[in-house]
């Protein structure tokens, strides 16, 4: 058994990006992006790097090391996140500090925690999975109902708000290309 826990923010999160990027099956969609590989941890907590979902265009979460742990600020799927960790014995923080809403922060104070929350993003790459699988789904079926429809009827009528008749006009463009 090992007498002493890693407490080095910047260690932590090296373990944890070797654990998102090392491992193939439940966490294959998540990569690790932007890292700063000359970050040094402060008490306010520097930025180290992003995690990205392979379906999403953007970061899902940012990790800041701090001298003794690292934070980590996930901003999709954000409330499977938070149901997850309440399962595990990763710390949750407040909804006092004032971030926006949506987020949810979560401390890892020493590598035995990495592994422990390892749940957690398991559950962010499921959720957001799903989530994109869903949209594709609906795209195809605009993409079927579209070609199914002549296209003299798909038009202004088939839509609710100009937002949705942009977005229709859209889609209609590029499918009228191909």
């Amino acid at each position: 058994m090992v007498d002493t826990h890693i407490k080095n923010g910047y260690r932590i999160a090296e373990l944890l990006a070797s654990e998102i990027t090392g491992h193939k099956a439940a966490l294959a969609p998540l990569s690790v992006v932007d890292a700063d590989p000359d970050v040094t941890p402060t008490e306010d907590g520097a930025f180290t790097y992003h995690i990205s979902h392979a379906a999403v265009n953007d970061h899902i979460a940012t990790v800041y090391a701090h001298v003794e742990h690292i934070r980590v600020v996930i901003k999709l799927a954000a409330t499977a996140a938070a149901e997850t960790a309440s399962d595990t014995e990763v710390c949750v923080c407040s909804d006092t500090d004032g971030r926006p809403s949506g987020q949810t922060i979560i401390t890892i104070d020493n590598g035995a925690e990495v592994k422990r929350s390892l749940p957690i993003f398991e559950s962010l790459a499921a959720t957001i999975t799903a989530e994109a699988d869903d949209i594709i789904n609906w795209y195809r079926l605009i993409i079927t109902e579209y070609r199914r429809k002549p296209r003299a009827k798909l038009c202004a009528g088939d839509m609710r708000s100009s937002l949705r008749c942009r977005w229709w006009t859209t889609i209609i463009y590029y499918l009228n290309r191909n």
